[in-house]
């Protein structure tokens, strides 16, 4: 393929010598722009998928009105003048506290729904911190 310069250009009226093949030029732009636009709409839609998934996770992560309960009753026992405030020392054991208590209540929830006293779907859809019963 030789190079063209300016003064060939004008002695050929403006035509172009062997400056490639229009067919592979538009062949080669068409399927560019496919590619490309397809390469960003899969892009586009995972991103969506990927926000929706995480939304979905953030929701699994409910804390029930159970687990709300059980936390007051224990931060009043360490906060009695109820101020809002307990010293870092105490922080461990209402954590200990909390476990202890959320332990039981999803024991006693096990134990309800073997006896038949509680259904599956009740069951799983109680909200405890230490939600075990999702797999």
């Amino acid at each position: 393929m030789k190079s063209q310069d300016y003064k060939s250009f004008k002695e050929n009226d403006f035509t172009y010598l062997e400056c490639g093949n229009e067919f592979v030029a538009y062949f080669y732009f068409i399927s560019f722009m496919v590619i490309v636009s397809f390469v960003f709409l899969n892009l586009f839609v995972a991103i969506i998928l990927e926000s929706f998934n995480t939304s979905q996770d953030e929701e699994d992560l409910k804390i029930g009105q159970q687990t709300l309960d059980v936390f007051t009753e224990i931060w009043s026992k360490y906060d009695k003048k109820g101020k809002g405030f307990i010293s870092h020392d105490q922080l461990e054991c209402i954590i200990d506290n909390l476990i202890q208590e959320e332990s039981e209540l999803l024991l006693d929830a096990r134990i309800q729904m073997t006896e038949g006293d509680l259904d599956k779907y009740t069951f799983e859809n109680n909200t405890y911190l230490f939600n075990l019963s999702k797999n």
